[in-house]
């Protein structure tokens, strides 16, 4: 990482035609209501309807072979939580959020 913004500053990545990325703002980011205009609406439910299946069947799953080894989790409070996380990453211009089964497993590997 550090070694790419060394060639950076040193080569001349413009005159190559190479864009380079601009500054990136320092703070949270901005609220905003999603701009739904560019993607026809049909297309916008289908594709989070099916980010949302996805979500929801890896977090349970996470869950379900990890958690309740130790405590008892209800599924809905999961499944709300992590709704809320999601409307708030919508707005926010964050990616989903989501548990992942492989991240759960390496953090209970190295415990």
């Amino acid at each position: 990482m550090v070694l790419g913004a060394v060639l950076t500053n040193i080569l001349p990545m413009t005159a190559w035609g190479i864009k380079t990325l601009d500054a990136v703002e320092p703070g949270l980011p901005k609220w905003s209501i999603p701009d739904f205009t560019v993607v026809p609406i049909r297309e916008v439910i289908t594709i989070s309807l099916s980010v949302a299946v996805v979500i929801m069947a890896e977090t349970l799953l996470a869950e379900n072979n990890f958690a309740q080894k130790t405590i008892r989790i209800n599924d809905n409070q999961e499944i709300l939580a992590f709704a809320a996380g999601n409307m708030a990453a919508a707005f926010t211009g964050c990616c989903p959020i989501n548990g992942s089964v492989s991240r759960t497993a390496m953090g209970e590997q190295y415990q």
